[in-house]
């Protein structure tokens, strides 16, 4: 009885019968865990195949649906831990992909009990976040200083004819009038000013605008003016409707440029004007993406007490930054005349200060220099890759 009633060994009893559930709890928790990782693993390289799929879609050279597959197995090939048995990749539309990755991991421990792979799963989506409209408000200086050639090849056209109407040689402004006007020979020439590139360019912002993936999510709108002495509305709505107005951004002849040739630049009244439609916009469109552009060459030239030249006052700028609007700035390089008298009285005391108040102006990263058409162009597709929203991962 006494050897019946002893209890002294139980403990190893117990432990002995308790050891092999102990072992397999313990290899089951690494095979486990080995799973959890490989499988992190899969869905870090599906993330990156649907990010880069769906972001793809925004550049010139699309990334397909099998160039993301070749990614996938560029990328999991390196992995010898599993073996691939479902890769699917998706794109509902375009800015959009779903990829979906099955996988089974072999084990080692588990395979004595009869378990030899377990099986991973993994399913990544991206797209666009509540993607909201996108507006683009652009204002654009149509001074008589904006009516230098486009391009070195229109400055010397346009100082050709200047110099044939004796206005001088080396003067590339489309601006003189001696009962000819060297802006309507320009036109007639072929020649083409910087008035004329930053109408192409805004229609190429729009155009480019219209053609990416997330005008198949949301609605582009632009609103278009003018400013000289006053500010005009070239268009206000869609950006397909603004296009077939862009042509009204261009005068004809010197006599339709605000129905005054000499017509000047007031910055007091244009950045007023932006002021006040920043406002309106950040109370009335609070869904939507506002994006404001500003191209000008950055001097000041109006009446006040006879006439008035100076450089560009950004004192109004962080008001309308306020506002909401992303504002983005174009200048366009006023390039020193030191043959002309009337430069070197007026304008050459500021003209290191001119670009420096154009850039305070500007948003974080949203400020550029353009010399010629081209330029301009360059400015515009790279505000529009700021303003596009990405695709991003969905949760």
């Amino acid at each position: 009885m006494s050897f019946l009633n002893c209890t002294r060994g139980n403990v190893a009893y117990i432990f002995a019968l308790l050891l092999p559930s102990f072992v397999f709890a313990s290899g089951a928790a690494v095979e486990y865990n080995r799973a959890v990782t490989l499988k992190g693993r899969l869905q870090q390289s599906a993330d990156s195949a649907a990010l880069a799929l769906a972001q793809g879609q925004l550049l010139e050279e699309k990334f397909t649906e099998d160039q993301a597959k070749d990614f996938l197995r560029a990328t999991l090939s390196k992995e010898h831990d599993f073996t691939i048995t479902t890769l699917s990749v998706e794109q509902p539309k375009s800015g959009s992909a779903i990829v979906t990755v099955d996988a089974t991991v072999p084990t080692g421990f588990l395979s004595f009990f009869g378990l030899e792979t377990l099986e991973i799963n993994v399913v990544s989506e991206s797209g666009y976040d509540e993607p909201k409209d996108l507006e683009f408000t652009v204002f654009i200086d149509r001074s008589p200083s904006m009516l230098i050639g486009a391009t070195p090849a229109d400055m010397d056209k346009i100082k050709i004819i200047n110099e044939e109407m004796g206005e001088g040689p080396n003067c590339a402004f489309a601006c003189h009038y001696t009962g000819r006007d060297s802006y309507t020979l320009t036109r007639t020439r072929g020649g083409a000013t910087r008035l004329d590139a930053a109408k192409d360019a805004t229609a190429l912002l729009l155009n480019k605008a219209l053609e990416s993936d997330y005008a198949d999510f949301a609605t582009i709108y632009a609103e278009v003016r003018i400013f000289d002495e006053d500010v005009s509305i070239i268009t206000d709505g869609t950006a397909s409707q603004a296009l077939t107005d862009l042509v009204n951004i261009v005068p004809q002849t010197e006599a339709d440029m605000s129905g005054n040739k000499y017509a000047q630049t007031d910055f007091s009244k244009s950045m007023a004007d932006l002021l006040q439609v920043g406002k309106q916009k950040a109370q009335t469109n609070t869904d939507r993406l506002n994006y404001a552009v500003l191209i000008t060459d950055g001097v000041a030239d109006y009446s006040w007490n006879g006439r008035k030249i100076e450089k560009f006052n950004p004192e109004k700028c962080n008001m309308i930054k306020n506002s909401d609007l992303k504002l983005a700035v174009i200048y366009t390089t006023y390039f020193p005349l030191y043959e002309n008298n009337f430069y070197n009285v007026h304008v050459k005391p500021f003209e290191n200060e001119i670009m420096p108040a154009l850039k305070e102006c500007a948003s974080e990263g949203l400020f550029f220099e353009a010399e010629h058409a081209e330029d301009i162009d360059a400015a515009m597709q790279d505000i529009l890759e700021r303003a596009l929203p990405r695709p991003v991962l969905k949760k």
